[in-house]
């Protein structure tokens, strides 16, 4: 009896008999899943070339005034990326390099006083609030491609419109 093993590379299925191949680690062989669940790949859902760019979206986008998560569903969508836990693990360890860049940037006000964790908690418990209220909503329907595409050009032109409106400081001495 000759095994046939599917590729490295499967491709992803809807879930159907109860489970998901890709997610679960499973391997069909001549249509049948055995009981051995080997582990997750996690290289199938992105290669290292796409990981590449992700990074460097993020990297460029990450202090300019535009969202680099934004573009980062948008790339994914572009290179037909499926969204599964190792991709999501990923972007948020790649914009951990920002955040820590952020953290060395204001070490000195951090050490000085309590003042800033008071405005610090003052911004997190209301956003965490509607965060938790809204964590189903804003999954299923902020993190869309089509939505992200047109926050962002919505944005693009109120920061075009806000800049055009105020008033430059005379630069000349």
């Amino acid at each position: 009896m000759k095994l046939n093993i599917e590729p490295d590379r499967p491709r992803i299925q809807k879930r159907s008999d109860c489970y998901d191949i890709c997610y679960l680690g499973l391997r069909k062989i001549n249509n049948f899943t055995p009981l051995i669940i080997y582990p997750p790949t996690t290289f199938l859902f992105m290669t290292i070339t796409q990981s590449i760019i992700i990074a460097i979206i993020e990297g460029l986008t990450e202090f300019l005034p535009v969202s680099s998560t934004g573009h980062m569903i948008l790339a994914s969508a572009a290179m037909n990326i499926h969204e599964e836990e190792f991709v999501k693990t990923f972007e948020i360890f790649i914009q951990s390099g920002a955040i820590l860049a952020i953290a060395l940037m204001y070490i000195n006000r951090f050490v000085q006083g309590v003042t800033i964790y008071i405005k610090l908690l003052a911004a997190f418990i209301p956003t965490a609030i509607i965060g938790l209220l809204a964590y189903d909503y804003i999954k299923a329907y902020l993190f869309n491609p089509i939505v992200v595409s047109v926050s962002l050009i919505i944005g693009g032109f109120v920061l075009i419109f806000i800049d055009k409106k105020v008033k430059k400081p005379d630069k000349s001495f």
